[in-house]
């Protein structure tokens, strides 16, 4: 997804990708780190947003990251929405490596999917172990401790006012629908930041070209084992994403009021085939 937004839309997202960060761009990225709390004070006061260095972030640290913009340069707020029990998995094998993130734990890579899914608290190394309701804590800012109907209320009211949904099960429309929302998709829409993302110029039906083709390299992959629907592990996460679960139909409603409120337009014209250049073949 990251990377569509750089080859596809000309995007300038900033992601340190290699040491130290600095403010070049290097391949279309902004060589800043907005997945640490040092790297975000750093961010921010080189004003990347305020100085036009990057038209979009991408940040592990959702609430403190929003410091990087202002009344000036406000922001919005957009995701693609994935099956809980999906997430949970995804995570359980990234964390086994992403050394920088906060909830890394390099045990995970000797633990196998049943005894992730079977484990609750912390390590002896204090590494946090299982980690439940992963979307609702992320929301709620509550990363650590119990978690309750509370936060659940404030994770979907934090989608319902700050987000534009998409689903991970409705990939390509959801991708289309975010074109279309900040304007991505016209044939003069290019990066304004100083750095710039992809700077070639683009027709509308190009970019649509580029995003199915990258969709058809990249998102047809697996990265690890699918795990089985009605399995044990299957089983024991859902039990203990209950409130993810909850959120998860929250957002599948969402994307549909969606698509009939800011989506009419865009669905009308996918139903007639009113413009060519939307949508995949």
């Amino acid at each position: 997804m990251k990377n569509i937004m750089t080859s596809c839309y000309g995007l300038t997202r900033a992601e340190r990708i290699q040491h130290p960060q600095s403010l070049d761009i290097v391949n279309g990225i902004l060589n800043m780190d907005t997945h640490s709390l040092k790297g975000i004070t750093s961010s921010k006061e080189a004003g990347i947003i305020s100085n036009n260095y990057a038209n979009l972030l991408v940040s592990s640290l959702l609430h403190e990251a929003s410091a990087l913009f202002t009344p000036q340069k406000s922001g919005q707020l957009f995701t693609i929405m994935r099956h809980p029990i999906h997430t949970s998995v995804s995570l359980f094998y990234y964390l086994s490596y992403a050394k920088w993130e906060q909830f890394y734990n390099p045990e995970f890579g000797n633990m196998t999917l049943y005894e992730y899914a079977s484990s609750s608290g912390s390590n002896s190394d204090g590494h946090a172990a299982m980690i439940d309701n992963w979307l609702v804590r992320y929301l709620s800012h509550e990363e650590r401790g119990e978690i309750s109907i509370w936060h659940l209320n404030f994770a979907k009211e934090m989608l319902e006012t700050k987000f534009v949904i998409g689903l991970f099960d409705h990939l390509e429309e959801s991708i289309f629908r975010f074109q279309y929302y900040f304007g991505w998709n016209h044939d003069n829409h290019n990066s304004s930041s100083s750095g710039g993302g992809n700077h070639t110029a683009m027709t509308k039906a190009k970019k649509t070209q580029c995003v199915c083709n990258s969709m058809k390299r990249h998102f047809n992959q697996h990265e690890h084992a699918e795990i089985v629907e009605g399995s044990d592990e299957w089983n024991l996460l859902l039990e203990k994403n209950k409130y993810d679960m909850e959120l998860y139909e929250f957002a599948i409603d969402l994307y549909e009021r969606q698509g009939n409120t800011i989506f009419t337009e865009l669905l009308e014209k996918r139903e007639t085939k009113k413009e060519s250049g939307l949508f995949c073949e």
